[in-house]
């Protein structure tokens, strides 16, 4: 690898931090920013960018996510191979060190008139540890002509035609649920803030049979790794108890992928649920079609403490209320057509703190 300059930095006073950011790259190999001056965008006439060209990961990650997640790429090794033309052989500059997999790369030692492509090596450790680990995964960019990189003049051009790495990640396939992430500004109790014990309760799939597991505010995620069937979706409802005995709700959702340790998405601990009011389902099991026999439907709710109001909505989708205290609901769906009622059901369910409970209807 070439030792590092500084090159020479000829800026008129228009420049801009992103020009300042493309002027201080060093000859040889060197990382750029995600938001760095790789790609094929036209230079700014007023500013000097030493040529160069760029290997970046968005061309050979595929669907597979750079992420901190176990099984997932986390950093890569690049070499830029010089192509063979009539009147000399192949060149190759590096590799670079490794780099994160969220980090473009630099290569500055290149020559007018050449073509460049790339070879990669993924890992799926961090790049302080890719140094000697045998990669997960390798493809390459360019070699073959086509999407080689070409020399520009005053450009760093993204080296193209990769081939996408795939395949399942290299860890157990398994949901994480950090259930603590919930807690949000409430803290945990063990820390002076509101949440004690959190409840992780399996919800989707229904015939998932993963069991339901109690923690401390504060404990390490918990990790489901039996029997999770990539492409699922996979939803946890959590029951947290505040300091004063009050109860607190949350849910976390995500889809399983193969070989990956997947984190769910939570939402944050709140003390109120919603209902949904299933208009499309009623309709159809009454024999009624949106825009044609019906024209809007009217909803309305009534539990021990609280009332949704009577509303007109409209019958081609559900409809919910918000921010109701927990508790037992009677509600109801009434079709019309015009002024005119056409059908009506009763309703019940029952509302949990932090999750939207559908209510389940019967024709009157």
């Amino acid at each position: 690898m070439a030792s590092p300059t500084t090159p020479p930095s000829r800026i008129t006073p228009r420049r801009t931090a992103w020009a300042l950011a493309c002027a201080s790259l060093v000859s040889g190999l060197v990382a750029l920013p995600q938001l760095g001056c790789s790609g094929e965008d036209n230079v700014d006439d007023n500013r000097f960018v030493q040529t160069g060209v760029v290997v970046d990961p968005a061309e050979f990650l595929g669907d597979l996510p750079c992420a901190d997640i176990d099984g997932a790429p986390k950093s890569y090794v690049a070499t830029v191979v010089e192509l063979a033309d009539e009147t000399e052989g192949e060149r190759r500059l590096g590799p670079a060190n490794p780099v994160s997999c969220g980090t473009p790369v630099a290569f500055l030692d290149i020559r007018g008139g050449k073509r460049y492509g790339a070879e990669i090596s993924v890992f799926d450790v961090p790049a302080d540890q890719a140094a000697g680990q045998t990669p997960a995964w390798t493809t390459t960019c360019g070699l073959t002509g086509a999407g080689a990189a070409e020399i520009v003049a005053g450009r760093q051009t993204r080296i193209r035609g990769c081939s996408p790495i795939a395949g399942p990640g290299t860890a157990t396939t398994s949901v994480v649920v950090d259930a603590t992430s919930a807690a949000g500004s409430l803290g945990c109790a063990s820390d002076g803030g509101q949440i004690g014990d959190i409840k992780i309760v399996p919800v989707e799939p229904a015939d998932a049979s993963l069991p339901t597991v109690t923690i401390a505010c504060g404990q390490p995620p918990v990790v489901y790794g039996a029997d999770i069937v990539p492409g699922a979706l996979y939803s946890f409802r959590l029951e947290g108890t505040g300091a004063d005995d009050s109860l607190y709700g949350a849910r976390c959702t995500t889809v399983a992928r193969e070989g990956l340790g997947i984190v769910a998405s939570c939402t944050l601990f709140v003390e109120t649920g919603s209902l949904a009011f299933p208009i499309p389902t009623v309709a159809e099991d009454a024999g009624l079609v949106c825009g044609d026999s019906i024209s809007r439907a009217r909803i309305g709710a009534t539990g021990a403490d609280v009332s949704v109001p009577g509303a007109s909505v409209p019958c081609d989708a559900p409809a919910f209320a918000s921010s109701l205290p927990p508790g037992t609901y009677s509600g109801s769906i009434g079709l019309y057509a015009g002024p005119d009622l056409v059908a009506s059901y009763s309703c019940a369910g029952e509302v949990l703190p932090g999750v939207t409970t559908e209510l389940t209807c019967i024709p009157n």
